[in-house]
């Protein structure tokens, strides 16, 4: 190859040494530079090996200083070396150039393209070919002085300086020679015209131009050389810009004088950005510079692969800005984080650790792929105020993407996080976005012992992100989530909105020990669950006020990385066993679920005052798929859901001994439940104001109810051909019922009689079939004189 270099400039020499042509890196036994000039007649530097750096396998470099009297022309530089015994060598050409002479002619006119004045009559009708004139001041032939050294755009004179208007009554363009600061133009020779004042007009420069360069060099150069130092010239004072897609300059562009007020890059303290020498020691230092000498700066790392073998450090009141086209590298498997607000010492406690700090942009690969190790790229612990904005987390191993530990106030926004490697035992369900507090050196290692006050956190908001596969990786178990809990401590006020998830192992969002939580407008695809909020299990107190809102889930219950299925894509949960800890006040409304391979859509598990409302539901596929599960959940109201194609639409039940009493179920709409629209289980259930059509089985009725105290009132249960052994079938042997107003559409009225015994060939037609499981004195009539029948099952 051929490097050109200029007299009194510095070059960085590279020889490189492969076992053969594209192979592996070979380090030689021993290595010497020569540099000659091509004609032989001069050695600029003999055979030496001192100054050899060898920053990598089968890489050795030299810097050269030429001297700046060193003669122009062609230098052979020469590595020579053994392997084994034998000789090897590689050599490249080094062109010397003078340094050259540049005069740059200024443009020695001021440009005006555009004439924004036409000449029409007293009607607002142009005149073809009206003269006008240009004066240096607004009162024209009154004081100013007429403007007459100009020339056309491609620079004949033009008479007198008047210009004459086109078939429009436009002005042409024109060249002022004398450059004055202003121009005003009015259509007369003599510069006045009653009642009209001139029009000024504004040049299409300002500033002198370069409209030529030219170049007196000896040697190898001219022109070429020219262009090159302009280019290099970018960001530097007096010299090029390059402007961004949104029209700014380039923060890479800026000149370093300003750096201060716009941030410092970390190519001008030392980062190479090659992917191959370790960068880090270059961007803690800038990191540490703005710390402590300009907070709430702003470190820019421009386009380039930066590697990193030691963890990054970020203090408080520091911006980490990583450019598009830029990557930050784990280069170590004992690498922990990429970068942390903490080191092993600092011991912070509440939310008085570093904090105001914001890291955007850019990629962050944690080489989860290559290296060993569980790794978090990047984590906050005993924060306040910091973001992460715009990143891209890639291959991380066994951690988080991002962890957020007893933080408070804090956004994750419009991230990536793709590629997951789950290498250790249970790591399947690790988050992206990790929820945590400060319990131990278990949950959070790395900080200082005096840090672990069990702090949660507090106001967070993660929105617009994303999780999924990367190359031969898979997603991460969940987005959001947390696994570690302390009794009685609640992480508080947390928002997830507007994220998506893509063939998760484990849950979308996992809220453990959550209260006033907010999970909206995400979406999420062929993964295992939707969102879990749950009480763990040795948990005394539950969490509270849980609001899942306008979700979308699609092809759920997938197994991904060997999962096994979770038991609903929305699940909250307290605890039924050992002892009855329940979450309180939760609304579960708008979400689309549809496609699903878990055993309910929608469960609520020991939760006090659910609501469960406007949800849409479709297409159940597993054995026993139920819409909605309500479990031991005491004065839940199920309103206003579709549920479609499920086996059991809803199903109200209490488990060990823990009450799910007075749930309503009002205002459904059921259709295709191949088991039953709903069972009812629990004690007090009312059943009111829905429509069920074609649902039910050989063996199961429309609706079933086996609980106590019920009531079945405003329905409107339709039939539709092979649907179900009766319309209601209650068998509770205690307790009583209530049926009333309801209408039933293709179903018997009557079998026979009130009073004698059920005919079990009729069970199949009758609209209620009330059982006292005694075999005797079954009522299967409709029950009310304000029961409606319907005898057609068409619609």
């Amino acid at each position: 190859m051929t490097t050109t270099v200029l007299q009194g400039a510095t070059t960085t020499l590279l020889g490189l040494f492969a076992e053969y042509p594209g192979g592996p890196a070979e380090d030689l036994d021993d290595v010497t530079i020569t540099i000659v000039s091509a004609d032989g007649t001069t050695t600029v530097l003999p055979g030496t090996s001192s100054g050899i750096a060898h920053p990598a396998a089968g890489m050795y470099s030299y810097v050269w200083d030429v001297d700046a009297g060193q003669a122009p022309g062609g230098y052979v530089v020469t590595w020579t070396g053994t392997v084994d015994g034998d000789p090897v060598s590689a050599a490249e050409l080094v062109l010397v150039s003078a340094v050259p002479t540049y005069v740059d002619q200024l443009a020695s006119a001021r440009r005006y393209d555009r004439v924004p004045y036409q000449a029409t009559n007293a009607n607002g009708d142009p005149i073809p070919g009206a003269h006008g004139t240009l004066w240096d001041g607004v009162l024209g032939g009154n004081g100013a002085a007429q403007v007459t050294n100009i020339t056309t755009l491609a620079g004949a004179p033009i008479p007198g300086g008047i210009l004459v208007a086109d078939a429009r009554g436009y002005y042409p363009g024109f060249l002022d020679l004398d450059k004055h600061p202003s121009i005003y133009i009015i259509g007369s020779e003599t510069g006045v015209i009653d009642g009209v004042d001139p029009v000024l007009i504004e040049p299409s420069d300002t500033d002198d131009r370069v409209i030529a360069i030219e170049g007196y060099v000896t040697g190898p150069g001219g022109l070429s050389d020219r262009l090159d130092a302009m280019e290099t010239s970018r960001g530097e004072a007096g010299g090029l810009a390059t402007l961004g897609a949104d029209g700014r300059v380039r923060p890479d562009q800026l000149p370093g004088q300003i750096a201060g007020a716009t941030g410092y890059a970390v190519t001008d303290y030392g980062a190479l950005g090659d992917g191959v020498n370790d960068d880090a020691a270059a961007i803690q230092a800038v990191l540490d510079l703005v710390a402590s000498t300009a907070p709430g700066g702003r470190v820019i790392v421009p386009p380039g692969t930066y590697l990193l073998e030691e963890e990054l450090e970020i203090k408080s009141a520091v911006h980490l800005d990583v450019m598009p086209g830029a990557t930050l590298k784990r280069g170590s498997s004992s690498m922990q984080y990429m970068i942390r607000n903490f080191d092993d010492t600092y011991a912070p406690t509440a939310y008085g650790g570093r904090g105001g700090i914001r890291i955007s942009g850019g990629v962050w690969d944690a080489a989860g792929d290559a290296l060993t190790g569980s790794v978090t790229a990047i984590i906050f612990a005993h924060a306040k105020g910091v973001m992460v904005e715009g990143v891209t987390v890639r291959n991380v191993r066994d951690w988080h993407a991002v962890e957020l530990n007893s933080t408070q106030d804090a956004i994750v926004d419009g991230c990536i996080f793709e590629g997951f490697n789950p290498v250790a035992s249970g790591r399947q369900i690790s988050e992206a976005v990790q929820i945590d507090l400060a319990k131990d050196s278990g949950v959070l290692p790395g900080i200082g012992s005096g840090a672990y006050d069990g702090t949660p956190c507090d106001n967070v908001l993660v929105r617009g992100c994303t999780a999924r596969a990367y190359g031969a990786l898979g997603s991460f178990g969940r987005l959001v989530g947390s696994h570690s809990f302390t009794d009685n401590v609640f992480h508080k006020k947390i928002r997830i909105s507007g994220c998506h998830g893509q063939a998760l192992n484990d849950y979308l969002v996992r809220g453990y020990n959550w209260i006033d939580a907010t999970v909206s407008g995400n979406t999420c695809t062929s993964s295992n669950g939707g969102i879990r909020f749950e009480v763990p299990s040795a948990a005394t107190v539950g969490g509270e006020s849980i609001d899942v809102t306008g979700n979308t889930f699609r092809d759920m219950g997938t197994q991904n990385n060997g999962a096994s299925v979770v038991s609903a894509v929305i699940s909250v949960a307290g605890l039924t066993t050992p002892s009855s800890v329940p979450i309180r006040e939760s609304v579960i409304s708008g979400n689309v679920i549809k496609n699903y391979a878990n055993a309910a859509a929608i469960e609520v598990i020991n939760t006090a005052d659910a609501i469960t409302t406007g949800n849409v539901i479709k297409s159940g596929t597993a054995a026993s798929a139920k819409g909605i599960d309500s479990v031991s959940s005491a004065n839940a109201v199920i309103t206003g859901n579709k549920i479609d194609t499920v086996v059991t639409g809803v199903h109200v039940r209490d488990v060990n001994s823990v009450s799910g009493a007075g749930v309503a179920v009002e205002g459904n709409s059921f259709a295709s439940c191949s088991g039953t629209a709903a069972q009812l289980d629990s004690t007090a259930a009312a059943f009111r104001d829905n429509r069920v059509r074609a649902c039910g089985s050989a063996s199961l009725a429309s609706v079933e109810i086996t609980g106590t105290y019920w009531i079945c009132t405003g329905n409107y249960i339709w039939k539709s051909s092979g649907s179900g052994k009766a319309g209601l079938h209650s068998s509770s042997a205690a307790g009583g019922g209530f049926v009333a107003a309801n209408t039933w559409r293709g179903w018997l009225s009557s079998t026979g009689g009130s009073g004698g015994t059920y005919p079990t060939s009729a069970q199949f037609q009758a609209a209620v079939h009330l059982d006292d499981n005694t075999g005797t004195n079954d009522l299967a009539t409709g029950y009310s004189s304000t029961e409606k029948y319907i005898s057609s099952t068409n619609n």
